[in-house]
């Protein structure tokens, strides 16, 4: 347990380290989401074009392995798997897949491609603005939530990215000093992206078998 403690307070202190890029990349991230959004309500057959061919592209992935097994877990309304599958599905794909490890090659490419992931969010908040309030509310907890650990996987990504182009200000020497110290702040961060995006799976399980039926 005190092991546990001080890895969250090691990592609480690695994201104060970098809070003002936190706040950026907060405010760019859900900026983001709510300007497609809104650019969609106003342009409404653009909106329908996007809808229907990402529900197709998402329909057409869920057919597919691994989707298929996390379709297959909701379908059958199992709970602790569909949120374990969900969990893994997000940190793996959404975070280290697709926003760390571009990063780990190109610095700061996590930021971009995390931008990428927002403009999409933004597709899906307008379809479920038009479904209701109560199916709205219900996708802005899932969006806030996984959106915080995307977001801490971007903030990964400026850590690793600057400490590696400026090593003096982490306190190392040359390139790859400073690479493997941002690598250590990548970790300490990702301790906040397993807990937002496990939270979130738990959250985005029991409302989808539970409550959307």
């Amino acid at each position: 347990m005190n092991s546990l403690r001080r890895i969250f307070q090691v990592a609480t202190r690695t994201v104060a380290q970098y809070r003002q890029a936190y706040l950026v990349l907060n405010v760019l991230y859900y900026s983001l989401i709510l300007l497609v959004a809104f650019y969609l309500f106003l342009n409404p057959l653009l909106q329908t074009q996007l809808s229907h061919s990402l529900l197709r592209e998402i329909g057409g992935a869920f057919k597919t392995m691994p989707f298929r097994v996390v379709a297959e877990a909701y379908l059958s309304g199992n709970f602790p798997l569909a949120a374990t599958l969900t969990f893994l599905f997000n940190l793996a794909m959404g975070a280290i897949l697709y926003i760390t490890l571009p990063s780990l090659i190109v610095p700061f490419a996590g930021i971009i491609l995390g931008c990428f992931r927002a403009t999409a969010w933004g597709v899906l908040l307008s379809m479920v603005v038009l479904a209701g309030v109560v199916k709205t509310a219900g996708f802005l907890v899932i969006l806030v939530l996984e959106g915080q650990g995307y977001v801490l996987a971007m903030l990964a990504a400026w850590a690793l990215g600057r400490a590696a182009l400026r090593p003096a200000g982490v306190g190392a020497r040359g390139y790859w000093g400073g690479y493997v110290v941002g690598l250590k702040h990548t970790a300490l961060i990702y301790v906040f992206v397993v807990v937002f995006l496990a939270i979130a799976a738990i959250c985005e399980s029991f409302g989808v078998i539970y409550l959307a039926s």
